[in-house]
């Protein structure tokens, strides 16, 4: 009996042993691979510096939406060279501030030209495990002219949209028949015009923007398409529009699901919600798919928001702004209370663009995912951390998914995470 109980001890004691081990495995692993991602991104990120170092880029500016193009300048001492001699004598300080230290910048740019960039690496760290999850080499080789992007500018990288059909389809968005009165938007002295989009192949009407238009309705932004891999809503799935705005993704998505499908869409800011009312009235045959949660996401529900109405550039804030700011508030909500409130029994696909709030709503909407295993489509360009933390929550949830990678701009917004889930 002895010799049982010693036996029985000894085996739960060594089957602990094991888990440990083996939990300590995959913890050397993990770090090894996190090492590892970083090292293979920061080597192509280095190659694409070296490559586009010399780059000077025409039309390579979207002016529509980010205003004028900044105009190139010489280097510092070349723009300071007009400054008289016997002035800058006169100020010791100044000689450095103007002359000693720019010269030294200048020589290091004329010298080793990519070094100033490669300087930039470090505030990068951590996007290499996403580089190394994802699933296609397009996908890693659009993460790495990303980042180039962010770190040399438009003048020196050139992204994958940046070519005439993006021009041509904003454009065609433009030219679409107006069958309806404009709207203004507050804030922003814009006007929307109710465009007809029957000739585009989407049988709606739509208050929107060319460029908006064009990234939802030619782009197909919510869909992912490559060789091996498709991520798009289908005909009678339930989707997540998280980040309505305007309403135009709201009907995209109406569109796609049809009248056997259903979407839920969260938008809280009133001057947005008017639009989309707008756009819901003017499509009766697409609205009673479309149910609007007039509230924020958030990791927890009840949470007070306050937030200023400048419309898609509204400021939102967990504490409240300045005295001149005429904030207003609001309560958070997640997305397993809207589908316990509205007794979901299946959520097919979930798109998300909310301004940074990203990786919270997903953690609230954490027993959704393992419980229905959706496709998603996160908006990532919010911040860098984006790329880091978010590939990583969802990993950590243990589903299995495939990553992918889409950009829609000619600039650092509407990158996309596509990721779908394994069968």
């Amino acid at each position: 009996m002895a010799h049982d109980g010693w036996r029985r001890a000894f085996a739960v004691d060594n089957g602990t042993s094991n888990k440990l081990t083996t939990f300590c495995a995959a913890e050397q692993n993990l770090q090894k691979r996190k090492l590892m991602g970083d090292v293979n991104f920061n080597e192509a990120l280095r190659r694409e510096i070296s490559v586009s170092i010399r780059n000077s880029h025409e039309k390579n500016w979207d002016e529509g939406e980010r205003g004028p193009e900044p105009v190139p300048v010489g280097l510092p001492v070349l723009r300071r060279i007009a400054t008289p001699v016997r002035q800058a004598a006169a100020r010791t300080k100044a000689i450095w501030l103007d002359y000693v230290r720019p010269l030294g910048i200048d020589l290091v740019r004329l010298l080793w030209p990519s070094l100033e960039y490669r300087l930039k690496l470090g505030r990068y760290k951590g996007v290499g495990y996403l580089y190394d999850r994802l699933e296609d080499e397009e996908s890693k080789n659009l993460l790495v002219k990303l980042f180039a992007f962010r770190a040399m500018g438009h003048r020196k990288v050139r992204l994958p949209r940046s070519d005439a059909n993006y021009w041509i389809n904003i454009q065609r968005v433009e030219n679409l028949n107006i069958v309806g009165p404009s709207v203004s938007v507050e804030f922003m002295n814009l006007v929307l015009e109710l465009r007809d989009l029957r000739s585009i192949d989407f049988d709606m009407q739509a208050y929107c923007t060319g460029r908006g238009g064009s990234y939802v309705f030619l782009q197909r932004q919510y869909e992912l398409h490559r060789e091996t891999a498709h991520c798009q809503a289908d005909p009678g799935d339930v989707v997540i529009d998280a980040g309505g705005c305007w309403g135009e993704t709201a009907l995209y998505f109406a569109h796609q699901v049809g009248s056997q499908g259903k979407v839920i869409s969260y938008e809280f800011i009133p001057s947005n919600l008017r639009v989309l009312d707008r756009n819901l009235a003017v499509n009766p045959q697409l609205a009673d798919t479309i149910t609007v949660v007039r509230q924020p996401l958030w990791s927890t529900e009840d949470q007070t928001l306050y937030y200023v109405d400048w419309g898609p550039g509204s400021r939102v804030s967990f504490a409240k702004m300045r005295e001149d700011f005429p904030d207003t508030q609001c309560s958070t909500t997640t997305i397993d209370v809207t589908v316990e409130r509205e007794k979901l029994q299946r959520l097919d696909f979930i798109k998300m663009d909310i301004e940074g709030a990203e990786l919270s709503a997903l953690k609230g909407c954490e027993k959704s995912l393992k419980r229905f295993h959706p496709k998603l489509a996160i908006s990532l360009y919010h911040s860098v951390e984006d790329f880091k933390s978010i590939p990583r929550y969802l990993d950590s949830l243990g589903l299995r998914y495939k990553f992918y990678l889409e950009h829609h701009t000619i600039y650092e917004n509407e990158t996309l995470l596509f990721c779908i889930p394994q069968k």
